[in-house]
């Protein structure tokens, strides 16, 4: 009858904690990095979903007026007048949460575009008044690491 000898079980037990090791190691980079990029993915999503909402409704924009920093825009489209769009600082719309993009149409009726917003900017171009710029600016910090993402575009309103 044949058997393994104790070196050779050795060697084999070795091996496997080689590779046990190895494979703890890729699953706990796995397990830090994940939390991460789930952020970051889902930071960019906000980002990209308010610039396509605002910029799909700002097309249809018409008598547009400015906040005095630029931080807020007011307009009429086809779907109404006095729609406006501004980054809630200071939970205006009392849900306890701030850095929130608000679309606010009819007055007084808030909905919620995006969170983690740090910044909102429209800036009117200023040789072409029919050209606006978007910036839009988020944040937020994920396994204590700060995320950021920023998207500008450049729209152009009605003509009417």
């Amino acid at each position: 009858m044949k058997a393994f000898t104790i070196i050779e079980v050795l060697i084999v037990v070795v091996i496997f904690a080689f590779l046990a090791i190895g494979i703890t190691g890729v699953m706990n980079l796995g397990n830090l990095t994940f939390p991460i990029d789930l952020g970051q993915v889902n930071l960019q999503h906000q980002v990209r979903q308010a610039m396509q909402w605002l910029s799909r409704e700002l097309r249809e924009a018409s008598a547009v007026t400015y906040g005095a920093d630029y931080k807020s825009v007011t307009f009429n489209s086809y779907s109404g007048s006095g729609i406006a769009y501004y980054l809630d600082a200071s939970d205006v719309n009392g849900d306890n949460l701030t850095n929130q993009i608000i679309r606010e149409f009819p007055a007084g009726s808030r909905r919620v575009i995006a969170n983690d917003i740090s910044e909102l900017l429209f800036t009117p171009d200023a040789v072409n008044p029919l050209l606006l710029r978007v910036d839009i600016s988020a944040g937020r910090t994920v396994m204590n690491k700060a995320l950021t993402f920023s998207l500008a575009e450049q729209v152009r309103l009605r003509n009417e």
